[in-house]
């Protein structure tokens, strides 16, 4: 399976996803693009921040390439246990994080559902990553380019898969400072152009070559 992109869950709340530097790592090796997210517990507007710069001091130095974004998915239901139910907090929450992305240079924007886009988040301010499986069988059932640049159609297989509407070059920083990967010697490490293994849900996201030119 070729990976044309990545985007990689680097926090979670104020922690470290304790996959994130290896996912940075392999991409880096096998030069896959790849962005970054936090999936945000934030009650409140400074409590995502804190998060967003809790994230932008993890990924110092990464070759960031595909955007920093914030999920604001509820999986677990935690926002709504603790009364984050209304479209006002919503909104509030997700523009304090990227605003605070943004001001560090990186292209941002908000992943949430559908059902949340429509509901809860109500700012045009920031790009949409659009969750939307229909019978996550694997295909794509919806067309969601009116709504943001890309597409999350499936966590068939065990992997998250998305459709992207642009090309990666928009999702660029405007001033990156990119940090090599060095073996003990202190030499840049070079590996065979060989293909990650298949990983857990939440750290691999791929998209195809023809799925791509298809929706172009």
């Amino acid at each position: 399976t070729k990976y044309d992109f990545v985007i990689i869950r680097a926090t979670w709340g104020d922690h470290l996803d304790d996959k994130a530097i290896y996912w940075r790592d392999k991409c880096e090796q096998l030069n896959i693009p790849y962005g970054a997210y936090c999936y945000s517990y934030s009650l409140y507007p400074e409590q995502a921040r804190q998060e967003a710069q809790y994230l932008i001091d993890t990924i110092k130095g990464w070759r960031i390439s595909c955007g920093v974004w914030c999920d604001m998915e509820d999986a677990d239901g935690y926002k709504a246990k603790n009364g984050v139910t209304t479209a006002e907090q919503w909104t509030a929450i997700t523009n304090a994080f990227c605003e605070v992305v943004q001001a560090n240079n990186y292209y941002t924007g908000i992943y949430a559902n559908l059902n949340d886009f429509t509901y809860r988040i109500k700012t045009d301010k920031y790009d949409r990553w659009v969750a939307a499986w229909g019978t996550n069988d694997g295909t794509v059932q919806r067309n969601t380019e009116s709504m943001g640049t890309m597409l999350q159609y499936s966590s068939y297989g065990g992997i998250d898969r998305n459709a992207c509407y642009v090309n990666l070059s928009h999702y660029g920083v405007k001033e990156a400072v990119y940090t090599p990967i060095n073996n003990e010697e202190g030499e840049l490490t070079t590996v065979p152009n060989t293909t990650p293994e298949t990983p857990e849900n939440d750290y691999l996201f791929r998209l195809s070559d023809k799925l791509y030119d298809a929706l172009k």
